[in-house]
């Protein structure tokens, strides 16, 4: 049998012992649900999805412990912290987004938002420099 999967960035035991929590900010029909099972598979204890409540039952089923309606619920306000947040809409400022993780925190934007030119070198430099 394969060893199972493991990255660097992957969640992982903090130093308290506890699995870290993830967060995943995702369209429930794209790269949002490979990113569910994939953050489970890693050993996260606690996959907190932000979807709309149509999409709900199905990300449970794929393994989401925690669903937030986006609609009634902004997950950068509610006061929890995360360990790692893979956006992958990024439709919150990286101000809101980063209020939202933990000091070592990692996030992961996803989205391809369709920058180009001086526009696209701004996007990718932006998160480095905040």
């Amino acid at each position: 049998m394969a060893p199972p999967l493991r990255s660097p960035r992957a969640p992982r035991r903090g130093s308290r012992g506890h699995r870290r929590a993830a967060s995943l900010t995702l369209r429930a029909i794209s790269v949002g649900t490979f990113a569910i099972q994939i953050a489970k598979a890693l050993g996260a204890a606690s996959v907190t999805a932000v979807c709309s409540a149509r999409n709900a039952d199905l990300v449970r089923s794929l393994g989401a412990d925690e669903v937030i309606d986006y609609a009634t619920r902004d997950f950068t306000r509610d006061g929890r912290k995360y360990d790692l947040i893979f956006d992958n809409i990024e439709n919150r400022s990286l101000g809101e987004v980063r209020r939202a993780l933990t000091p070592n925190g990692t996030l992961v934007l996803n989205s391809g938002t369709g920058a180009a030119g001086i526009g696209l070198f701004v996007r990718l430099l932006r998160p480095v420099l905040i």
